[in-house]
């Protein structure tokens, strides 16, 4: 399979984005041993930055960026601010409440995009795919909590409303970036350069300015280069080319993904909870296609491009 065929598969796109996406966790408590969480930032957007750079020459890129203007830039630097926050909220949870609690209240985030869609674009959407995404969300719990069901106790509303913020930070930028029609190499770059910009300020502020070992510079590069590089790029493409619920129900594998590069790199044990929740987002991820095929063939779907 061509890469053009891939880059118009959603399917395919989640695919690499949901195994970008599930190393983050392990990758990041490897690099945390030797950075803080202002340093990490920091790293991750400059090895982007740095990739980014030298793509710019090459392809008209360079044309792009000058062609967006003032207003649209502005508008593009609002959505980096976005997503940049989202770094910033979620990680201050972690920081006030258990890891299980901020992931679950984090991975309301394809809820919020739903939300966000149906107020923003009033998309229609039936009372199947709604059960659809809250059962996507269930078999999401069930994977973390991994039977403790205890750990869906909230401990501390000021941890509890960041891991909320950091889920309606997401699904605000991903739903306001969905209609934007900037080519997607001039929209990346802003959206990098500034979460580039305030992970420096930020770093300066709150941190210090150290330079890490090999095996962490390692680490983050390749973080920078996939969940704040590449990834970008797959989740801006797999927006407009697909439905939101599709989307949102294939977010939900995530979770999965991440338990098993952390039974990988870190030799964590999975659990028949985890495997079971797993499968049940599959059946809902293949209910959910099932259900858009239909509406296509039907001529009933609205597509948000």
């Amino acid at each position: 399979m061509s890469w053009n065929r891939i880059w118009h598969q959603p399917y395919a796109l989640m695919s690499l984005l949901i195994l970008f996406w599930g190393s983050f966790t392990a990758v990041s408590k490897l690099i945390l041993q030797g950075l803080t969480s202002w340093q990490m930032q920091f790293y991750l957007f400059a090895w982007a930055m740095l990739a980014l750079a030298a793509m710019l020459p090459f392809r008209g890129r360079l044309l792009q960026l000058k062609r967006l203007g003032v207003a649209r830039t502005v508008r593009l630097a609002g959505y980096g601010l976005l997503s940049y926050l989202y770094y910033v909220v979620y990680t201050a949870s972690l920081k006030l409440v258990p890891a299980v609690e901020a992931a679950m209240l984090n991975y309301l985030y394809p809820i919020a995009i739903i939300l966000f869609a149906v107020w923003f674009y009033r998309e229609k959407l039936t009372a199947a795919k709604w059960m659809l995404a809250l059962a996507g969300l269930a078999g999401t719990y069930v994977i973390i909590a991994n039977g403790q069901w205890t750990g869906m106790m909230l401990t501390n509303w000021q941890g509890d409303l960041l891991a909320l913020a950091s889920a309606v930070c997401w699904g605000l930028y991903s739903v306001l970036t969905r209609r934007d029609d900037s080519p997607l190499f001039a929209a990346v770059f802003v959206y990098i350069l500034v979460s580039f910009l305030l992970a420096a300020m930020n770093l300066t502020l709150f941190s210090e300015w150290v330079l890490p070992s090999w095996e962490v510079l390692l680490g983050v590069g390749y973080l920078g280069l996939t969940n704040n590089l590449l990834s970008y790029f797959l989740w801006l493409q797999a927006l407009r080319i697909s439905s939101v619920m599709l989307v949102s129900s294939m977010s939900y594998v995530t979770p999965f993904a991440t338990l098993l590069f952390i039974v990988v790199l870190i030799g964590e044990p999975v659990s028949w909870y985890q495997m079971a929740g797993f499968v049940w987002i599959l059946i809902c991820v293949y209910v959910q296609k099932r259900l858009d095929r239909r509406l296509e063939g039907g001529g009933t779907h609205v597509d948000l491009v």
